[in-house]
């Protein structure tokens, strides 16, 4: 991902490189882009930053009960065993399907 920086009329360019999922391809479908950018800089419906904004009472994961709500508990939620372990892009929108079906912070 390139970022134009204008430092005092000097015009630089900074590649960046997302920690979590690596770069952000163009190609890539909007959900799934969307997935991996909420995942990565975690302002995502998970529980973590859910608790953290006061929305919910508890960070534990609302569709199995266990852990920290969190990009890395999608992994081993076992309410999403469904999807292969290492499609977190599945993984993270039927969380935010069945968290809406349930109703969040409930």
């Amino acid at each position: 991902m390139d970022l134009v920086i204008l430092n005092h009329g000097q015009v630089t360019r900074a590649t960046f490189e997302l920690a979590t999922v690596g770069l952000i391809k163009k190609h890539l479908e909007r959900a799934e882009a969307v997935a991996h950018f909420r995942l990565t800089i975690g302002h995502d419906f998970l529980g973590v930053y859910l608790h953290w904004l006061g929305v919910t009472a508890k960070v534990a994961c609302p569709l199995c009960g266990n852990a920290r709500m969190d990009g890395d508990h999608l992994f081993q939620c076992t309410r999403l065993d469904e999807y292969p372990a290492d499609d977190i892009v599945s993984r993270y929108w039927e969380s935010n399907c069945q968290e809406a079906k349930h109703g969040i912070g409930k």
